[in-house]
């Protein structure tokens, strides 16, 4: 008797069990084929080339030089299809940034966070044959930062497009925005438990990826898969060399003392702007620009028509710009 009634608590453990991982696939299932990312997103053009010293995807041949820098964690991959047109008009460069994805291993050298991914761009781009020729700074979130700072220190910038660009005025700020991003972003930003994750990432790079596409339903696939492509010193130093620094504040007084036009946009839900602070700047400085879309902070992947013409405008305005 005794062993009957193990039996069917074990049988109903294991229904149980079932039932809740088939609910978890299907909720998994209807938030990625309902999610505009991945029904919008496929792999862009060019093929992929190795590190550099950074790793890149190269298409299009127009005299404008068009860099794509992706946020923190993610890679090249960022920029799909949609992106493609860009090289109707301009060669497009889409980098993974040092230390992530394909870059991962790329050598960082002396100096510090901000000159080792100066000195990683500019020595990919010498690589390419693509030095000094008029070019499009563009980037996504911490990629934006980057793009400004590189344009600032770059004599062949004319322009830059900043996407979901986080402007923080200090430490507290940017970690009050950031865990307004949502509990994953928070939980990865600091603390022993964000590290731990991380290094086990690194140690177990396959379970990884499963577990941030498991967890990650809204993304497309590779994209979630790559985004493990990292370690956690590379992962700090970034957040609190670029992220959570105020080196863009410097870099946009530089711009605006040589005329260099910046565009900013933002989705409307967008966490990381913070209001008022850009309408003050483009007050003082003409060159800025800031523009709003409905969304929030993964515009390349939920809404890149409004960011291709962004770039498209860009390469317009200062095709004849002189260097």
């Amino acid at each position: 008797m005794g062993s009957r009634s193990t039996a069917r608590r074990a049988s109903g453990v294991a229904l149980g069990a079932a039932a809740l991982l088939g609910g978890l696939a299907a909720g998994w299932l209807a938030a990625h084929r309902s999610s505009t990312a991945v029904r919008t997103w496929s792999p862009g053009a060019g093929s992929a080339l190795p590190p550099a010293p950074l790793a890149s995807r190269v298409h299009g041949d127009g005299e404008t030089v068009v860099v794509l820098l992706s946020g923190l964690a993610a890679s090249g991959l960022l920029w799909g299809s949609q992106f493609d047109a860009l090289g109707r008009s301009a060669t497009v460069v889409a980098l993974d940034p040092l230390g992530f994805g394909a870059s991962k291993g790329a050598p960082w050298g002396d100096g510090s966070v901000e000159d080792a991914h100066i000195a990683s761009i500019d020595g990919t781009l010498a690589a390419l044959g693509l030095s000094g020729r008029p070019t499009i700074a563009v980037g996504h979130s911490f990629g934006a930062q980057l793009a400004l700072r590189w344009a600032a220190r770059s004599t062949s910038v004319r322009g830059v497009v900043a996407l979901s660009a986080p402007l923080f005025a200090h430490r507290r700020e940017a970690d009050e925005r950031i865990d307004q991003m949502g509990w994953m972003e928070s939980l990865l930003a600091s603390g022993t438990l964000a590290e731990r994750l991380c290094r086990w990432m690194c140690a177990h790079p396959r379970s990884a990826a499963r577990a941030a596409v498991a967890l990650s339903p809204r993304l497309p696939v590779p994209i979630a898969a790559a985004s493990i492509q990292h370690s956690w010193s590379t992962y700090l130093a970034n957040l609190d060399g670029i992220v959570r620094d105020a080196g863009w504040q410097p870099a946009l007084a530089e711009l605006h003392r040589r005329g260099v036009p910046v565009e900013f946009l933002y989705g409307r839900r967008d966490a990381v702007r913070v209001p008022g602070r850009l309408e003050a700047i483009a007050r003082r400085s003409p060159e800025v620009r800031l523009h709003l879309v409905p969304g929030g902070h993964q515009l390349p992947l939920v809404d890149a028509p409004a960011c291709v013409a962004a770039i498209e405008r860009m390469i317009a305005e200062t095709a004849d710009r002189p260097g």
